[in-house]
């Protein structure tokens, strides 16, 4: 399996930076695993929810107000 080295300046990096693999590592799951036909429904609802999300914790964790 291949492995990623990452530089980051601090914790808060650190931590988006893990959230923004584990939300591709999500919408990559779901778009697998969705049934032919939705795979782009499934991909856009899992975006809406988990990208509005990520995007909040982001701009938080950046020092601004979400």
């Amino acid at each position: 399996m291949p492995v990623l080295n990452i530089e980051y300046r601090d914790e808060a990096e650190r931590l988006g930076l893990e959230q923004a693999i584990a939300y591709f590592a999500q919408m990559r799951q779901t778009a697998q695993t969705a049934p032919d036909g939705t795979v782009l429904a499934a991909c856009e609802q899992l975006a809406l929810n988990e990208g509005r999300a990520f995007l909040r914790n982001s701009v938080a964790a950046a020092g601004g107000t979400p």
